[in-house]
């Protein structure tokens, strides 16, 4: 079974290009037959609209906060993590979810991929931030 079983679509919220193909590329190595990529705030809130299953939100996309983005994907129930170059109590605001920064292995990727859709299965394990 792929650590991704059962999820269809993610949506990777980055707007470096290069590192956007890369998590797409780790999220279809762990199993997820497609994933759409958005480099702006609003073309990904805009992609929840595809029935995204799983996200990974750089924290500020063309400078703009990924907050909003966050939220609704707390409210709708999809599992998501953080890939960031900023370090995570600089965004006490973000809802909770896995955190890991850039650069990272694919290890390390696949690591918290599995952290935020178990987070999501078991909320009651969650850590507090």
């Amino acid at each position: 079974m792929s650590v991704l079983s059962g999820i269809s679509c993610a949506l990777v919220a980055e707007d470096n290009f290069v590192l956007a193909i890369e998590l797409q590329n780790e999220l279809s190595d762990l199993g997820c037959p497609e994933s759409v990529i958005a480099s702006r705030l609003e073309s990904a809130i805009l992609a929840l609209n595809v029935g995204v299953q799983f996200a990974i939100l750089d924290v500020e996309l063309a400078g703009e906060p990924c907050t909003e983005l966050a939220e609704r994907l707390v409210a709708a129930g999809v599992p998501f993590m953080y890939f960031s170059g900023y370090v995570r109590e600089d965004f006490p605001e973000l809802p909770s979810a896995p955190w890991i920064n850039k650069p990272a292995s694919s290890g390390e990727i696949a690591a918290a991929i599995l952290a935020a859709v178990q987070q999501a299965l078991h909320p009651s394990l969650t850590p507090s931030h």
